[in-house]
Parts: structure tokens; C-alpha cells; sequence
């Protein structure tokens, strides 16, 4: 059986092992996501987001009345360490909404793969078959670039 003075040296000794073992305050792991908005055919943006994996955000844009304008919701999906996904893609979840004269509209609600560096793009038709950025409902493309822990 430990004396008292034994035990305190041992909760100390513990105590700076956990502390040498532990790094300096560990910076979250952040993403710059850039993305540029077009909605019927029209540029409505080039929003840029940092956010950190699992963690909601919201960016949106309205007129100076605030009557018209748009909003993406999204969160970064936490990279698992293996991912079945297209080529380490790093999935977004997006909801994308639309102001017109005062009322919100919900436009669409997807995933976007988006391989780290690189950009990807998510289209959502008007009618029937493909469509493209100028006469998509919804057309987004966006890149990811995971953040060092130095950087801004």
C-alpha cells in the first residue's frame, strides 16, 4: 500500500506523462470549399465556406430589399478511413433554396463527391433529360481543399 506522499508522486508522474504524451492543442481539421451557383441559367454567386467535418453551415445572398436571393446548406461528411466512394472523394450534403419576392423555396437536397483538390459538379434538370449550367435548375460546381492547420 502506497503512503500519501507516494501516492501524490504517482498522480504527479502520471499527470506530466499524459502531458508530454499529449500534442499542443490539436487543431480541428477544417476545408475551404469554393463553389460557383447558377440557378435557371444565371450566375448567382461564387460563395467560399470554411468548415470543419460534422459541422452544419449555411451561406446565403438576398438583394438589398430582401426580397430575392439564395441559400446552400451543407455539411462536409467526416472522411472514414475507408471509403467506398469515388477516389477519396470527400462528401458534401447540400440543400440549396431560392428567394423570390420574400418567400424561400426549396430547390433540391443531394451529396457531392468532391476528391480533395479537385472540383465536381452537381446538376439538377428543369425538365425531362440532361441539362447543363445555363439551363439547369440548379447547377453547382464546387472544390475542396482540406485546410493545414497554419492556414487562415
Amino acid at each position: 500500500m502506497l503512503d500519501a506522499a507516494a501516492g501524490r508522486r504517482c498522480a504527479c508522474g502520471l499527470l506530466v506523462a499524459m502531458l508530454l504524451g499529449a500534442s499542443p492543442a490539436q487543431a480541428a481539421e477544417r476545408y475551404m470549399i469554393e463553389m460557383a451557383l447558377w440557378i435557371e441559367g444565371s450566375k448567382r454567386g461564387e460563395p467560399m465556406l470554411i468548415v470543419e467535418p460534422g459541422e452544419p453551415a449555411e451561406i446565403s445572398s438576398t438583394d438589398p430589399e430582401g426580397e430575392n436571393g439564395w441559400r446552400i446548406e451543407l455539411e462536409v461528411e467526416p472522411p472514414a478511413p475507408i471509403d467506398g466512394g469515388a477516389g477519396g472523394a470527400i462528401w458534401l450534403h447540400l440543400s440549396i433554396h431560392r428567394l423570390v419576392d420574400g418567400n424561400w423555396q426549396y430547390l433540391t437536397h443531394s451529396m457531392l463527391g468532391v476528391p480533395e483538390g479537385e472540383s465536381n459538379t452537381l446538376s439538377v434538370a428543369s425538365g425531362d433529360g440532361e441539362s447543363g449550367r445555363d439551363d439547369a435548375l440548379v447547377h453547382l460546381t464546387a472544390v475542396l481543399s482540406r485546410l493545414q492547420p497554419a492556414d487562415g
